[in-house]
């Protein structure tokens, strides 16, 4: 794989990962910022700001839940946190900036914020889905070692790939295309189910559900799992129990607005 495609100046350069999650932000604006649902819920230039917002805070909060998970590593050299060059990114820890913080700024615009959410989760999903691919090229979010070599594990031989030194050359799960599978089933699934929420919130919570519950099942094929914790005769990763309770919690958002939410009306 090719986790450096140009570089730059000394250790700046055009990572991939960062490549396809441009493509991937590319995709998503070109499909939202011209649905015409859009204009009836925000303006285009507050809506440009808010995904930019949005990013910028998704980027924060990846990066803090990577450091927080990974911290054995970053303790030893801190000014590292602050290299978007060195590794260590979780797409759990963006989502939850994302969902914590931007209400906060939508709010200040006199933005409806579960409207905007739920227009934007449908399409959130196929971002995600793209920027897996640039896991896929870096190296990062790797598979567990394969039983055997076959035409569907993956070999990484760049020692600039973001796996351990040992597993060069050591055929592994695809977990990355494994984890975009994933993301794509969601993003075919929330097409089929727009429009047939009652509620509004209901997409946000629905999505915010199925990404969980990826993120779940996927890590059983991670190799990079760290430390694991028995859970009723499971063994799960950490993210895993983040995503357990993550999940219970929009369960809760869910029933919340099925119950007490406002219903939807027709645009």
């Amino acid at each position: 794989m090719c986790p450096r495609l140009l570089t730059l100046y000394g250790p700046i350069a055009i990572q991939s990962y960062g490549f396809m999650i441009v493509i991937g932000l590319l995709a998503f604006l070109g499909l939202t910022y011209y649905h015409p649902r859009r204009a009836k819920i925000i303006a285009g230039d507050v809506y440009l700001n808010t995904v930019f917002a949005g990013l910028l805070v998704g980027v924060i909060g990846g990066r803090v839940l990577g450091v927080v998970a990974d911290w054995s590593s970053f303790k030893l050299n801190p000014i590292e946190i602050f290299c978007p060059w060195v590794g260590g990114f979780v797409v759990l820890g963006a989502i939850v900036g994302i969902v914590a913080v931007m209400p906060i700024y939508l709010w200040w615009h006199k933005i409806d914020v579960l409207k905007l959410f739920d227009f934007v989760a449908v399409y959130a999903p196929l971002m995600q889905s793209i920027a897996r691919f640039g896991c896929l090229f870096a190296g990062c979010c790797y598979g567990a070692v394969a039983a055997t070599q076959a035409w569907w594990t993956i070999t990484f031989t760049s020692v600039e790939a973001h796996i351990p030194a040992h597993l060069l050359g050591v055929p592994l799960l695809p977990a990355q295309l494994y984890a975009a599978a994933a993301s794509a089933g969601i993003f075919g699934m929330m097409l089929l189910l727009q429009g047939r929420f009652t509620r509004i919130g209901q997409s946000i919570c629905c999505y915010l559900m199925c990404e969980n519950i990826a993120r779940f099942s996927v890590d059983f094929w991670r190799g990079d799992r760290g430390k694991l914790y028995s859970v009723l005769s499971l063994q799960l990763s950490q993210f895993q129990i983040y995503s357990l309770l993550f999940f219970v919690f929009c369960v809760g958002m869910f029933l919340y607005v099925t119950l007490r939410g406002k219903s939807v009306t027709i645009d």
